[in-house]
């Protein structure tokens, strides 16, 4: 099974669907596959909805990077199953 960071996990089950015709993995997907600099992961798709979630203690910048640095295993982590390490 893939290890994530806790703050990825707090990420992903915090995504808002609300008003949205996709499933939560398939946001998450998305957002990740997006991500690039200047273009972050946890942005909101839809002008209606807030940013996701992320721990307090975290850095924003530093968790964009980890994103754009391991995009595949991330979205491979959602397919498939994940745990926190």
């Amino acid at each position: 099974m893939i290890k994530v960071p806790y703050w990825f996990d707090v990420w992903y089950r915090n995504i808002d669907t609300h008003g949205l015709r996709a499933s939560k993995k398939e946001v998450a997907i998305k957002k990740i596959a997006n991500s690039s600099w200047g273009t972050f992961f946890y942005e909101p798709i839809s002008l209606s909805l807030e940013p996701d979630v992320l721990p307090v203690n975290v850095d924003r910048l530093k968790c964009c990077d980890y994103v754009v640095k391991h995009r595949i295993k991330l979205i491979k982590a959602i397919i498939e199953g994940y745990e926190v390490r």
